[in-house]
């Protein structure tokens, strides 16, 4: 017996060293549900209601709460121990804006140990005000500090930051003007002080512009793009507008139109960053109907948006792609889902190591991050800290699974880890997201039961749909 236990055990290293890495490394922490009444986290119109950051032992979360039938509120929850323990919920909508349909918050870690920030939008059901609101912490959200304004005139919603150490740009569209615009604001220090008066980005008269995307580049440089849909009386059609600021946000270039090489759709949801003296831009679009179709292309421009490069076609196919476009340093991460006739999505991965200069891999050859399986891989979403870089996406609706690299995508020593699987069929597993540490992903996400479950009649027609929010931890190899 002996004789054959020495002969096993040189096999032991091998088949150890043959188990994937997210099997033999990797553990989780728990499944911590975020609204402490259960089924009382909301949603609204747009597509994330959820943010995540994470430094060190440390991660926050924010998301939205059921206030009453009208309103909603922004909660923020931490933990300092890896997941194990949670804060109780800290409310961010307080004061004026305590009865408010707060929605879409955004977090974001700022310079300096403890440092954040809260972004989000406040609407009064009453007299229909809206806010562009923002909070700061020095303990990781501990404790927070009073809500400051940055929309001059109270017709503001869905703002999106930029940031650059100290330097924050806020970009939101806005209907002060009746027809939609886009307008600004900007913070040299970290939030604690703005500009005394928000500033126009869009000044053509009679247009409807929507989906801004901001970025801070070198120097005093900041730029936005956004979505332009024309007044009935302009013939030019749906396109990509652009703004540069030569001073951080304090004012803005006359607006240029993107030439998107694409005239038979409308360009939607755009994506900008800068790196290395280029800014990279994403956008989709699609037709519906018979001969149903979508796109996603990307350009760029080393000149400060005076001029784009001819666009690049990452995808085509009849899944309407949902994609994320992040930048560190001098690297740029693109995620994506595409479908085919024969499968319903796939999670596709590139990456630049030169400011989008060049990518890893051809457009038409990407590194696919799920394994295929079932083919309704959907909705990627990327967090990056140093050169730690994770990814998470849904299966299906059943499941969430992450993959994670320590050298910024190369590799992915935790691959395909399933992060949680729903229970009930009926259920819908939404929206995930994820922040990466030095050692741990943490994912967050949403659970959706089946509308069916929850018919209204006439006495309840205002009650919401119940709704969980939950976030997991899990270790890196």
């Amino acid at each position: 017996m002996k004789s054959r236990l020495r002969r096993l055990l040189p096999v032991f290293p091998l088949l150890l060293a043959l188990l994937p890495a997210c099997t033999r490394d990797s553990g989780m922490g728990p499944v911590q549900r975020l609204n402490e009444v259960e089924g009382g986290a909301a949603s609204f119109s747009w597509a994330y209601y959820t943010s995540i950051v994470a430094a060190g032992d440390r991660a926050a979360v924010a998301w939205m709460n059921q206030n009453g039938k009208m309103n909603r509120n922004v909660v923020v929850r931490t933990t300092g121990d890896r997941g194990q323990t949670w804060s109780a919920e800290t409310p961010l909508n307080i004061g004026d804006y305590a009865n408010t349909v707060s929605v879409v918050p955004t977090l974001a870690i700022l310079p300096g140990d403890g440092n954040m920030l809260a972004l989000w939008q406040a609407r009064r059901n009453e007299a229909g005000q809206k806010f562009v609101l923002t909070r700061k912490s020095a303990d990781f959200g501990s404790t927070w500090g009073e809500p400051t304004v940055l929309n001059t005139k109270l017709q503001a919603f869905l703002p999106v930051l930029a940031q650059r150490g100290d330097d924050l740009v806020v970009a939101w569209t806005d209907e002060r003007n009746v027809l939609r615009d886009i307008y600004s604001n900007r913070s040299r220090d970290a939030g604690t002080k703005w500009l005394p008066r928000d500033r126009r980005v869009s000044t053509q008269p009679k247009n409807e512009s929507g989906g801004p995307t901001a970025a801070i580049g070198a120097g005093e440089h900041a730029y936005v793009v956004w979505e332009q849909r024309p007044h009935k009386s302009d013939d030019s059609g749906p396109h990509l507008r652009f703004s540069t600021s030569p001073d951080m946000g304090a004012s803005w270039t006359a607006p240029a139109e993107i030439d998107t090489g694409e005239s038979k759709v409308s360009p939607i949801w755009p994506q900008l960053v800068w790196s290395e003296g280029r800014l990279t831009l994403a956008w989709s679009g699609g037709i519906t109907g018979e001969g149903e179709q979508s796109w996603l292309w990307l350009s760029s421009s080393t000149d400060d948006g005076k001029t784009w490069a001819p666009p690049t076609q990452v995808y085509n196919g009849p899944t309407q792609p949902f994609f994320h476009l992040r930048a560190v340093g001098p690297q740029v991460y693109f995620a994506w889902h595409g479908g085919t006739a024969e499968a319903a999505g796939g999670i596709y991965w590139n990456a630049s190591d030169d400011g989008g200069k060049t990518w890893r891999h051809a457009w038409d050859a990407a590194e696919r991050l799920d394994s295929g399986a079932k083919g309704s891989a959907m909705h990627p979403r990327i967090g990056f800290q140093g050169d730690v870089v994770g990814v998470t996406w849904h299966d299906g609706y059943e499941r969430v699974l992450v993959s994670a690299s320590r050298d910024r995508g190369r590799t992915w020593p935790l691959s395909n880890a399933t992060v949680t699987e729903r229970e009930d069929p009926s259920d819908q597993l939404r929206n995930p997201q994820v922040a990466v540490s030095e050692n741990a992903a943490y994912v967050l996400w949403e659970r959706w039961p089946d509308k069916k479950k929850f018919i209204k009649t006439f006495a309840d027609v205002d009650k919401t749909l119940p709704k969980d929010a939950y976030v997991r931890r899990v270790d890196l190899p």
